[in-house]
């Protein structure tokens, strides 16, 4: 349970629920400026104030911890959950492998904007 992730998994529950960083702060009585450190895990959430974002953010406390269990709406597609997924499980060194991957197969293979061309059946 890495901190960094943690602080990712907090950040992407409070926006998939639309809900501010000042609206989270005012959740549990402190400064919009403490929800940003957790969220860039400079400081480390207490308890009680996890339980209480994780009941306003409508996640499981598992979730945030772990990655495991029910997690937030995604608007993923099966593929791009198992891409997640696997990155995930990945070293820090295999994240950063991927990432150049990533990079290098987006400027080969990005999509245009063009609209393929089909011939239509002549009556």
């Amino acid at each position: 349970m890495g901190r960094q992730d943690i602080a990712n998994r907090l950040k992407f529950a409070r926006e998939k629920a639309g809900i501010t960083q000042e609206e989270a702060a005012q959740t549990i009585s402190v400064k919009p400026q403490s929800i940003s450190n957790y969220e860039r895990a400079v400081s480390r959430i207490d308890s009680d104030s996890l339980i209480l974002l994780c009941d306003k953010y409508n996640v499981s406390i598992e979730w945030v911890l772990t990655g495991s269990g029910a997690s937030p709406e995604s608007n993923l597609s099966s593929d791009e959950s198992i891409l997640l997924e696997g990155y995930r499980s990945l070293s820090q060194q295999g994240k950063e492998y991927m990432q150049q991957t990533l990079v290098m197969a987006v400027n080969t293979y990005k999509k245009t904007d063009c609209v393929p061309y089909v011939e239509s059946e002549e009556a």
